[in-house]
């Protein structure tokens, strides 16, 4: 499940192309290269150009996280944006449950 960088507004992400902007895909490709990990706020929002992971700042972090997980899903990415509390977000695969009907879950 590589990411691909098509071009600078531009990533293949679980095999779906997604348009973004450059923050957007600087984000995706630190969760990227630490898929199924945390990666944490500090190193997030120094992708955003701020010294430190202020409450304010992870405010910020997460309207872009927001923004992130609505494209994804639009793309239909079986892929989601987890977090975890005090740590920071982690990218992580989603697999199709057993007998579902196109429902997915998150592998583990």
């Amino acid at each position: 499940m590589g990411m691909a960088v098509f071009s600078r507004t531009a990533v293949v992400v679980g095999g779906r192309r997604v348009t973004v902007r450059p923050l957007e895909r600087a984000l995706l490709e630190c969760l990227h290269k630490n898929i199924g990990s945390a990666v944490p706020y500090r190193a997030l929002c120094a992708i955003l150009g701020y010294g430190r992971a202020t409450a304010a700042r992870k405010h910020a972090l997460q309207q872009q996280i927001v923004h992130l997980r609505r494209l994804l899903d639009e793309r239909g990415v079986r892929m989601v944006i987890a977090v975890a509390p005090d740590v920071g977000y982690a990218l992580c695969p989603l697999r199709r449950a057993n007998g579902a009907n196109g429902k997915f879950k998150r592998d583990r």
